[in-house]
């Protein structure tokens, strides 16, 4: 297994750009469907202001195809743990409670758009973050029927449930979203820095889920609201009082 990556980042004034590329691949001499290879690109943009910094950012994942005989085309992955700052809820971002992951540990095998107002304050020592994320799948809807039909998957969850940081199941399976497959995110940060070694953090999120009802897929069990584990919208609000010492 290998991985190879750039970053780089911009400031000119109030105006800052970054960027993130990556590509990674696994191969197991044993079984060439087992074998995973794929790339990620990120790219954000930010412009800081007095009370806060509005920034646009969007990101492209790579995702299966129709054939399972040649493994995945989506980025592996060792520990993508707290490592999102797009996303802290849908993906794996969130630094303090491990309510996180609703769709995945990491962002391989969907692209998106989001716009977040960072680091804004009006309040001394009060901060807020305010995010919207538009996340759509890239895999082959093809190959998500063939996993589906072989007992992989079930109603468009993987059946290994995502792990904490600590290797604790959290309970609720990554989804596999299709390029018929969409979501959208809502979600706010608040940090109240109470004493110089004490914050209180107020989390709040929710994702619509927008998954495929045709027959091409996963069939008509996704309508909206019905009671099926891991396809339903889902919603998370959070508090934590941390001390750092």
């Amino acid at each position: 297994m290998w991985w190879a990556g750039l970053t780089g980042q911009g400031t000119w004034d109030n105006f800052s750009a970054a960027f993130d590329f990556e590509y990674g691949a696994v191969t197991w001499d044993d079984d060439g469907r087992l074998n995973r290879s794929g790339w990620f690109a990120a790219l954000l943009l930010q412009y800081s202001l007095d009370w806060g910094v509005p920034g646009l950012y969007g990101w492209y994942g790579s995702g299966d195809d129709g054939n399972r005989a040649n493994g995945s085309e989506r980025l592996p992955a060792l520990d993508p743990n707290n490592a999102n700052n797009f996303s802290y809820f849908a993906f794996d971002g969130a630094p303090y409670i491990e309510r996180y992951a609703v769709i995945g540990n990491n962002m391989a095998g969907t692209w998106g758009i989001g716009a977040r107002l960072n680091n804004v304050s009006f309040v001394k020592d009060l901060t807020h973050i305010f995010r919207v994320n538009y996340i759509r799948g890239i895999n082959s809807p093809t190959m998500a029927k063939k996993m589906s039909l072989a007992g992989l998957w079930t109603n468009g969850t993987v059946l290994t449930p995502n792990l904490g940081s600590q290797g604790a199941a959290l309970g609720m399976p990554g989804m596999y979203l299709t390029s018929l497959d969409s979501a959208l995110e809502l979600g706010s940060t608040n940090s109240w820095q109470v004493y110089e070694n004490m914050c209180i953090n107020v989390e709040a999120g929710y994702v619509f889920m927008f998954l495929d009802t045709g027959k091409s897929v996963w069939g008509a069990r996704h309508r909206h609201g019905e009671s099926i584990p891991g396809t339903r919208d889902a919603w998370n609000v959070n508090a934590s009082f941390v001390y750092s010492f």
